[in-house]
């Protein structure tokens, strides 16, 4: 993947994310995907959101990137990185809104927002 003046420019810190990949019914627990490093812009802000229930929750930080395409609600994601494969351990946050800021006429990636 080529780095647009966007890439090039913002994202130029890193963010860990890990999938949501099941349910074991036998322990009751989430499971997840091993973690992966993507470059971000992160932004730590207090805003309202609807999540994909259209109710208004709270988000208090924003992720952005091109690289954060699969990251969908109950996923997890952390600022920095990691190599833990239990991201509640690793401090990870829950995923409860995901967005698309589209590509410019300037030939910028699609962005992907995630809200924690």
């Amino acid at each position: 993947m080529s780095l647009d003046f966007i890439g090039e420019d913002f994202m130029t810190l890193r963010c860990t994310y890990w999938l949501k990949t099941g349910h074991d019914d036998w322990t009751g627990q989430d499971t997840y995907s091993t973690p992966v490093v993507a470059r971000c812009w992160y932004k730590k802000d207090f805003k309202l959101i609807r999540n994909d229930r259209g109710e208004e929750v709270a988000s208090s930080a924003t992720y952005l990137s091109d690289e954060l395409t699969l990251v969908t609600n109950n996923s997890y994601i952390a600022f920095g990185e990691s190599a833990a494969l239990d991201p509640i351990a690793a401090g990870a946050s829950v995923v409860i809104g995901v967005g698309l800021v589209p590509a410019d006429a300037l030939g910028s990636s699609d962005l992907n927002k995630v809200y924690v």
